[in-house]
């Protein structure tokens, strides 16, 4: 496989350590929607992408105190980009931290985070 034609998206600790192992192109955009994952593509044209985008802060527990950025890019983002690898035909990556925050639906202040 031509090393050009896969793209890491997310250059934290582990799109770093990637792009040092394989030698491959890495975004440097902020992904925050189809579109922009979709610009990205078009952008690059790669057979492969490899997703390390992941929200962990400066620990795991950063995951609680901002729950719409550990929702967006460990749950949702993934999503996205499996969208648009099925939509192009091109095989997806995805490789994560596996980091879980306990998320307490009876603690009314998360109910009104959870509605909005």
């Amino acid at each position: 496989m031509n090393k050009d034609k896969i793209l890491i998206l997310g250059k934290g600790f582990i799109g770093g350590r990637l792009r040092e192992a394989l030698g491959c192109l890495v975004s440097e955009a902020k992904i925050t929607s189809y579109k922009d994952a979709e610009a990205e593509f078009l952008k690059f044209s790669p057979e492969i992408i490899i997703n390390s985008i992941g929200h962990i802060g400066v620990n795991v527990d950063e995951c609680e105190k901002d729950v719409d950025k550990t929702l967006f890019s460990n749950a949702f983002l993934p999503l996205i980009l499996a969208e648009l690898a099925a939509h192009y035909k091109v095989k997806l990556v995805h490789v994560s931290s596996g980091c879980i925050y306990h998320f307490d639906y009876s603690d009314k202040k998360q109910k009104r985070i959870a509605e909005n």
